[in-house]
């Protein structure tokens, strides 16, 4: 629709078109035969003259058609042709109009002395003055909380207060799926005309490809949008006019704290805590960077001041122990000021509240080191400290109560080595797998594989290996796609030095579900894992006898064991960091009635009180409202199992890249259906040109000047005479012409001389 076709403003200028037929007419008339008067002698003369009189016609018709072109294009430049973009000014139609403000956090950034953003709210209500009554307008954020009504409006004043009121929020933009948002909007309007309106800084992180990395599906700042595949499978209209309005001027001063991350194995009080900070220098000179720690408020540490070379990115490591268990609030920032303050700090939670709950299920509890018991090695890696306060909490229980036993109060239950339980023993580890536990079956010498079997809790068919089968196996692969195994992978002799002597064969049918956490050398399964419900039984098949294998003797053991522990443990107590405007569900086991959770927002924003939904065996809490910077404090009310968790909100990490998108860029995304602007000035010119279209008349007027200039020198090639012949040569007169005939006469035996 856009630059697509010719308009004319005063088309009554168009009938002098028809006065390109005064040249035909004038060179009809002048068009002059000559009588025809045979005289045979002249014959050859007679071919000459043709010949010239073929090229002169020639000449004639050109000088003709470019008379009458003339005259043509004259009449078109009187006409004052445009090329047209929108044609609602002339013809009186209304337009549908959708203005996209960018709101991501790099527009925060100050550039050519003022403020992305509040360039772009100006240059915004610019676009709002050239809106006429019958128009629509539509104004959409790329992220943070949807506005009142995502719709057109027929009242300016309504849109106008909506850009006001906007404010630049934590998430990062994802122009593709506004764009696409734009297009659904525009495609419920009548208005003949549609136009949109894109005010960015061209960020390139904001273009991204799949439209999912970092930002919600929607442009309202809400997940749960349409996927690709829906947007794919979306009408195509025509290209619909879209004007991108860059408010990026320069590379700003910018030192951008990206991500901050902890490191340590269980978090508990008395451990130490690694805390590493990552800083990017954005700006196009050296900077320098200092970083301070802070937990519940106080100062805790300053880094020193390092110098960043332009585009460079520099860990900042800290130390802390906790000496206080619960949940407490981290905050890692920039000293200083730059030009973007929405990224110099970022928050975390440090959560050492109630140790997990780990129930040690042995029959043979008890029994000193010299018997290898398995369930010596399991205690003692659940505790490896033997003062003070730890992670975990170990319950030893026996086999026989177990069936009695409140399992829903321990995080884990390790089954070590145990004599195959009765029918109801069983039926309550599957309900407290089913509804969200955890459970370790670890293998041994007392187990009957011959009983093993008709459970769920038996992850398929074991074995034990004939006594006189070739011993000596090693691990030889562990899983870096679980979460809790990552740190363990590297290096791999961490677990290429786990021997094995003896361990139950285990198979299981090819439908079932199982996963391979470790494998040994000859392809058997070492450490699998299958779901149940909402929760998971770990098996490990060597099991932790010294006699069996070399594990519980590895650096490896104590980590492994620990780290599935807490990463189940991790799963009741919720997600420590939550990316802006993405909703956080909350599910909670062992709840039979509906639970209210009251979550307190940072700051003091105030608290949102949910009421949970039923979901089968579980009850469920989404929260929607992430959108501001800081901690949230979850507490569970009116609930059998009470637990408290936090979370962490945080500016987009992708926001710290400040490469943008240049205007062939923009244009090979978008297509041709599409002009740039990038100030007021440029704007007006822009508007104008989609509404009026691009003026042709001086390019009409020039054309006319080249085609005189052309006519003349046509006119005066072929109207040149044949130079005279230099002084003292005879010239050729009509008496030579007769004797020459004669002559010819003559020799072809026609008689008399003339």
């Amino acid at each position: 629709r856009m630059l697509a076709a010719i308009e004319f403003l005063t088309p009554l200028f168009l009938l002098a078109t028809l006065a390109a037929v005064i040249p035909l007419v004038i060179h009809m008339l002048q068009r002059q035969r000559a009588p025809e008067m045979p005289f045979s002698t002249l014959r050859f003369l007679k071919l000459s003259v043709e010949k010239t009189a073929r090229k002169r016609r020639l000449r004639d018709l050109w000088l003709l058609l470019l008379r009458m072109a003339v005259v043509v294009i004259l009449a078109l430049g009187l006409a004052r042709p445009f090329l047209r973009g929108s044609t609602r000014l002339f013809s009186n139609r209304a337009a549908a109009i959708v203005i996209i403000l960018d709101n991501s956090p790099s527009m925060s950034l100050s550039d050519g002395g003022e403020v992305r953003f509040e360039r772009a709210r100006t240059l915004a209500l610019k676009v709002l003055d050239q809106v006429r009554t019958e128009d629509e307008v539509a104004l959409l954020l790329t992220g943070g909380p949807s506005l009142e009504q995502e719709r057109l409006y027929r009242r300016v004043e309504n849109v106008q207060r909506l850009i006001e009121q906007a404010r630049v929020c934590l998430s990062g933009a994802d122009i593709p799926a506004a764009l696409q948002h734009a297009r659904r909007l525009l495609r419920q309007s009548e208005s003949p005309n549609k136009e949109i309106y894109l005010i960015t800084d061209l960020q390139r992180s904001s273009w991204r490809p799949d439209g999912t990395a970092g930002a919600p599906a929607d442009p309202s700042g809400q997940t749960g949008g349409k996927d690709q595949a829906e947007a794919a499978a979306e009408p195509t209209d025509e290209p619909i006019p879209t004007v991108v309005i860059d408010v990026h001027r320069e590379r700003p001063t910018n030192l951008s704290l990206e991500t901050v991350e902890q490191q340590v194995a269980v978090p508990a009080v008395g451990l130490p805590v690694r805390i590493i900070a990552t800083v990017r220098n954005g700006a196009l000179s050296e900077q320098d960077a200092q970083v301070e720690l802070a937990i519940d408020g106080q100062l805790i540490e300053r880094s020193e001041t390092i110098r960043l070379a332009p585009g460079e990115k520099r860990t900042f490591p800290f130390l802390y122990t906790p000496q206080k268990a619960g949940i407490q609030e981290g905050q890692v920032a920039l000293v200083g000021q730059d030009a973007g303050p929405i990224d110099n700090q970022r928050f975390f939670v440090l959560d050492t509240q109630s140790p997990v709950q780990v129930a040690l299920v042995d029959e043979r509890h008890g029994e000193d080191v010299l018997s290898r018991s398995a369930s010596y090695y399991l205690e003692r890696a659940l505790r490896p400290i033997r003062e003070g306060r730890y992670a975990m909490e170990v319950t030893v229980l026996n086999p026989e109560l177990l069936k009695d036993e409140p399992l829903a109060n321990y995080s884990s239950v390790l089954c070590v080595d145990l004599t195959p339980p009765d029918d109801a023993t069983l039926e309550a580890l599957e309900r407290y797998v089913s509804n969200g536990g955890t459970l370790f079956w670890v293998c041994g010498p007392n187990n009957d594989p011959d009983q093993m079997t008709g459970s769920e809790i038996y992850a398929g068919t074991f074995a034990f290996l004939p006594e006189d089968e070739e011993k000596g196996w090693n691990w030889s692969f562990l899983d870096e796609r679980h979460p809790a195994l990552v740190p363990l992978t590297k290096p791999p002799s961490l677990y290429l030095g786990v021997s094995v002597d003896r361990y139950m064969k285990l198979t299981w049918p090819e439908d079932r579900p199982v996963r391979v956490l470790a494998r040994l050398d000859n392809g058997d399964p070492a450490l699998v894992s299958h779901r149940i419900g909402m929760g998971t039984v770990y098996t490990l098949t060597t099991g932790a006898h010294a006699q069996w294998t070399s594990l519980p003797l590895r650096p490896i053991f104590v980590p492994l064991v620990n780290r599935l522990i807490l990463h189940s443990a991790e799963r009741d107590r919720g997600p420590l960091e939550v990316m802006p405007g993405h909703r956080v569900p909350f599910r909670f086991a062992n709840e039979p009635d509906a639970v209210t959770v009251e979550i307190t927002l940072p700051g003091d924003s105030g608290t949102v009180r949910l009421k949970s939904q039923s979901r089968g065996e579980f009850q469920e809490v989404t929260f929607e409202q992430t959108d501001r910077a800081g901690i949230y404090h979850v507490k569970m009310i009116e609930a059998q199992h009470p637990r408290n968790y936090a979370f962490a909100v945080n500016c987009d990490p992708a926001e710290a890249d400040p490469e943008t998108l240049t205007p062939g860029d923009v244009r090979q995304r978008l297509g041709e259906a599409v002009l740039i602007a990038t100030d007021e000035a440029s704007l007006a010119d822009t508007i104008k040109r989609l509404h009026e279209g691009t003026p042709l008349m001086d390019w009409f007027l020039i054309a006319v000047l080249v085609g005189g200039v052309l006519e003349v020198l046509v006119a005066n090639r072929m109207g040149r005479q044949e130079p005279l012949p230099p002084e003292g040569r005879q010239r050729t007169t009509i008496h030579d012409i007769l004797r020459r005939a004669q002559a010819v006469h003559h020799l072809e035996g026609y008689g008399r001389p003339v």
